[in-house]
């Protein structure tokens, strides 16, 4: 039979709880920093690579929204996120030479929203 008076003794003279705990604290901080920091931060580093590409197309009056598609083929959330927003683009079309063109596009709301 087990004598529980000195299973007790050995896990206070030991302090095997507060290990027990300490390791369980520290699993749980190596998760958290592994499967959200980590790709949080990366994430964050490509949106911002990303933005800084976009900023310097925005000069270009003439470009095509299709053309992007290849900007966000780096990160599937990002493309996913792009091609939701590429929907919601109204186009405004001119004729030229008797051929309709994409004058411009607009969103119909504002781009913050997505």
């Amino acid at each position: 039979m087990i004598n529980w008076l000195k299973v007790a003794q050995f896990s206070q003279g030991y302090y095997v709880f507060p290990a027990i705990i300490f390791i369980f604290i520290a699993y749980i901080s190596l998760r958290f920093f592994l499967n959200y920091l980590s790709p949080a931060k990366e994430l964050n580093n490509k949106i911002s690579q990303l933005a800084d590409e976009l900023d310097k197309l925005n000069d270009n009056s003439n470009l095509d929204k299709d053309s992007l598609d290849v900007k966000f083929e780096g990160n599937p959330s990002l493309k996913q996120a792009w091609i939701s927003y590429k929907k919601t683009f109204h186009d405004t079309y001119e004729t030229v030479d008797g051929e309709a063109k994409v004058a411009y596009s607009r969103a119909p709301h504002r781009k913050r929203a997505f």
